[in-house]
C-alpha cells in the first residue's frame, strides 16, 4: 500500500515544479500620451494611436501551468480589418533580449500532456492498490505464564494468513482512493481548459472592432537580476503601428 500511496501522491502533485515557478506582476509606467486607469485594484494603461488603441492591464490570471500573465485589449480604429495574435506581442528586456508569448495551442498541449501523465500514474497507483488489497495479515506476539506445575514459561511467535474482512476493507479503500484521484484529474482538466479559453488567439479585428484576452509568458531567470530601476518594454504591433508600454516587473511568488 505504501507504493500505491506514493504513486497517487505523485499523481496529485505532478505540478509541484509548476507551482514553484516564479511569477511576476507588471507595474506599468505610463509615458507621454498614455492614459492610466485603475479598476478594482488593477492598473491599466491605454496607448492611443491613429489606427489603433492598445490597453495593457496588469493582472495575474490562474493558468494550469502557472505562467505569468497580463491582459490586453486592442481597438481597431482603422478603416480596414487587421489580424492580431500572440505573435504580435513581445516583451523586451536587457538590451534587446525578448520573451516569447505562449500561444493557446502551446498551453493546450502542455495541459493535455500533464493530464496524460497524471492518468498514467493513476493507473499505476490503482494497480498497486488493487495488488495490495489481498487481505494478507501477519505479525508477531509475545507470551508468558505459569504452568500447572508452577513453572514459568515465556517466548514469542509469528502468525500470518488471509483475513476476508480485511481484504474487503482494503478493496473498498482502494476503490475510494482511485475514484478520488480520477475526480481530481477530471477537475484539473476541466478548470484548466476553461482558464485557457481566455488566452489571446489569432483573430481578425474588423474596422471599429475590438478584441482582448490573457497574455501568458514564462519569465526568464534573468528577471531575478533586474533591479527596481530596470524596466521591460511591451511591444504590441497592430497592423503597421507599434505600441510601446514600459513596466517594472515584480515577483509575486
Amino acid at each position: 500500500m505504501r507504493k500505491a500511496t506514493l504513486a497517487i501522491a505523485l499523481c496529485l502533485g505532478m505540478a509541484t515544479n509548476a507551482y514553484a515557478k516564479a511569477q511576476y506582476r507588471l507595474e506599468i509606467r505610463p509615458t507621454n500620451g498614455q492614459v492610466e486607469n485603475w479598476q478594482n485594484g488593477m492598473q491599466s494603461v491605454d496607448d492611443p494611436r491613429l489606427g489603433s488603441t492598445v490597453r495593457v492591464v496588469s493582472s495575474q490570471d490562474a493558468l494550469p501551468d502557472k505562467q505569468s500573465t497580463f491582459r490586453i485589449i486592442v481597438l481597431n480604429r482603422s478603416d480596414k480589418p487587421v489580424a492580431f495574435g500572440p505573435e504580435n506581442i513581445t516583451i523586451e528586456y536587457a538590451k534587446g533580449k525578448t520573451v516569447q508569448i505562449a500561444t493557446h495551442e502551446e498551453l493546450v498541449g502542455k495541459l493535455r500532456r500533464d493530464i496524460k501523465r497524471r492518468q498514467a500514474l493513476a493507473v499505476l497507483g490503482g494497480a498497486l492498490s488493487a495488488g495490495g488489497a489481498n487481505g494478507y495479515t501477519s505479525g508477531s506476539f509475545n507470551y508468558s505464564g505459569i504452568t500447572n506445575s508452577g513453572g514459568y514459561v515465556s517466548g514469542s511467535g509469528t502468525y500470518s494468513g488471509y483475513d476476508p474482512a480485511l481484504a474487503q476493507q482494503q478493496q473498498l479503500a482502494a476503490q475510494r482512493q482511485s475514484l478520488a484521484v480520477a475526480q481530481a484529474i477530471n477537475g484539473r482538466q476541466l478548470s484548466g481548459s476553461q482558464a485557457l479559453e481566455s488566452v489571446v488567439r489569432r483573430t481578425t479585428i474588423p474596422s471599429g472592432g475590438l478584441m482582448g484576452g490573457v497574455v501568458a509568458y514564462t519569465p526568464p531567470s534573468a528577471f531575478n537580476k533586474l533591479s527596481s530601476n530596470d524596466l521591460v518594454t511591451i511591444v504590441v504591433t497592430v497592423g503597421a503601428e507599434k505600441h510601446i508600454v514600459t513596466a517594472r516587473v515584480s515577483k509575486i511568488r
